[in-house]
């Protein structure tokens, strides 16, 4: 599995209600794994309480000043899209301009030195690139976005946090390249994972791109000094990987000689350097000492800090009660960074944490149909028949041991909106995830044990009736794990993905059974694996059943052709 923990937040998970909808509501729902709030602050160096300059539900993040104080750039998603905004410094979002209107993702701006353009992350043109466009907050138009010029256009990998040097001639940024190039080459799984990233620079015409960093941690969030001679940037090592005893920190390097030192400890989560008008490095520090277990979650918290250029004496310039992320200094010192905006209004779970995000409910036109379309913050979501509710599994945090503490998360439903948010049942045999609900709304069947288990582990499927009762094991008598159901249009039968021990080897592949967990029939036998089967919403099961189908037929009616 790639990780994708230290990417931003804008990964999501797509899934389809696996039952027909009434014609009057269509719509998709889908997990979304972004944060619950995000607003940008302003800290003036010697205060000690930022001021929110955002105050709208969608998510504002990544911002950066321009030279000269005046603007402000930022990304904001309160259009239901990603997007970049601009706002005079001194003043608040509701005087905000939108630069871009993209369909893509653009984030992660930052100006030139002399103000007249910016660059940013883009996905416009497939993958995460960067781009340079004009900057005219007082005059924006479609024609200014038009004039956007991407500096680098990739196609198998992605590339973020791009910063101009002093003089504007080259762009510093980190890319995860090399890690896809060696991974794709030599699949070094053990040595280096996919979502590593490196520090590389470029020409601001896309010439001239060299690499800078060793490819073995992850690499990012660039920032020059004000001479241009040193870059500063951040390393983390991932705590998966055997053998290493050190975390990270901040680091710099000397340009001419490529000599590297760090500027904090070797064993700190330090982030997202900036550099002041003292030549002082700002960045933000993961405490370790605040992290706290809580109700299905755990509270990681970042506190702000500076050092002088040389790692000497740390300074706190904010603490840890609300979290504060990615900073970017003017020469005011003024300090611009994103964090925790407020929650309240929206539609919670029963741990206090929202359910369904602000502004991801929208109405959306495809073929000339409308629909809704909807991220929630739970697992493997699913719609009743009608279209009118959300079937799924409440948020658990991943680390499984934090899961034997807190418990096993529940089976819920709201309606597409995020409202009406109740528990329909709670599994005593481990976590409960991919639900489906039969279409006259009488069963609900479920996987049950660990998540991402082994294929020897324990996992079964199990149906509950909607109201809550009558839980059944339907796999309790096959070994291994077996899991992703989904029940036929009629509710009568149920494919899964199961585990059979074949000449001595566990291989997965994909399996009948009637809703009573009885008539169970293997209906792939081949050496691969096959997992995550589903039946389309209008299939008759007498074709599955049909001895007129080989296995190859079964396969491509259960598994969509995959």
């Amino acid at each position: 599995m790639i990780r994708l923990k230290h990417f931003l937040p804008i990964i999501f998970i797509l899934l389809l209600g696996n039952q027909k909808m009434s014609s009057r509501q269509q719509a998709i729902v889908y997990t979304t794994l972004q944060p619950e709030q995000y607003d940008i602050f302003l800290l003036e160096e010697n205060s000690t309480v930022p001021k929110r300059i955002t105050n709208h539900k969608g998510m504002d993040y990544n911002a950066s000043f321009s030279p000269g104080n005046k603007w402000i750039v930022y990304t904001s998603e309160h259009n239901g899209n990603t997007d970049l905004y601009a706002l005079q410094n001194g003043k608040t979002d509701e005087h905000s301009i939108r630069l871009t209107t993209d369909k893509g993702v653009d984030d992660q701006a930052t100006f030139s030195p002399d103000g007249k353009q910016i660059v940013f992350m883009s996905t416009r043109s497939g993958n995460a690139s960067l781009w340079i466009m004009p900057f005219n907050a007082l005059a924006p138009s479609s024609k200014t976005e038009q004039e956007a010029r991407a500096v680098t256009e990739t196609k198998e990998y992605g590339e973020f946090n791009p910063v101009f040097s002093p003089d504007g001639q080259q762009i510093a940024f980190s890319s995860n390249q090399a890690a896809i190039q060696r991974f794709k080459n030599k699949g070094e799984l053990d040595y280096v994972w996919p979502d590593w990233t490196d520090i590389y620079v470029v020409d601001k015409n896309g010439k001239n791109l060299r690499q800078l960093t060793d490819t073995k941690a992850i690499y990012g969030s660039p920032c020059w000094d004000q001479t241009g001679t040193n870059l500063y940037y951040y390393k983390d090592l991932s705590d998966v990987i055997k053998g290493v005893g050190k975390t990270g920190g901040i680091m710099v390097m000397d340009l001419a000689s490529k000599r590297t030192s760090f500027v904090t400890d070797t064993f700190s989560h330090a982030f997202s350097p900036a550099i002041n008008s003292g030549n002082e490095v700002v960045y933000v520090q993961r405490d370790d000492s605040l992290t706290t277990l809580s109700h299905r979650r755990i509270n990681q918290y970042f506190y702000l800090a500076k050092t002088d250029a040389k790692g000497g004496k740390k300074i706190l310039l904010k603490t840890a009660n609300i979290n504060y992320y990615h900073p970017k200094i003017n020469t005011r010192n003024q300090i611009l960074l994103y964090g925790n905006g407020p929650i309240e209004g929206m539609n919670k779970k029963s741990n206090g944490e929202t359910f369904a995000r602000p502004q991801t409910i929208r109405e959306v036109t495809v073929d000339n149909e409308k629909l809704l379309i909807g991220g929630i913050r739970g697992y493997t979501p699913t719609l009743t028949a009608d279209g009118k509710e959300i079937i799924s599994a409440e948020w658990v945090n991943e680390f499984t041991p934090y899961e034997k503490s807190l418990g096993s998360s529940p089976i819920v439903t709201c309606d597409l909106n995020g409202n009406s948010y109740r528990t329909l049942f709670t599994s005593k045999n481990g976590f409960a995830w991919t639900p489906v609900v039969t279409r006259d709304k009488k069963w609900i069947i479920f996987g049950s044990g660990a998540r991402f288990a082994g294929s020897g582990e324990k996992v079964d499927i199990w149906k509950v009736k909607y109201d809550g009762t009558a839980p059944v094991n339907l796999t309790a008598s096959m070994p291994g794990n077996n899991a992703f159901p989904d029940v036929s249009y009629d509710g009568n039968w149920i494919v899964f993905r199961g585990v059979k021990n074949e000449n001595g080897k566990e291989n997965k592949d994909i399996f009948l059974m009637d809703c009573e967990g009885k008539n169970l029939r293997q209906k792939t036998h081949t050496p691969e694996t096959e997992t995550m089967p589903a039946i389309s919403p209008d299939w008759q099961v007498d074709r599955l059943l049909s001895s007129k189908c080989n296995d190859k037929c079964l396969e491509h009616l259960c598994t969509g052709g995959q």
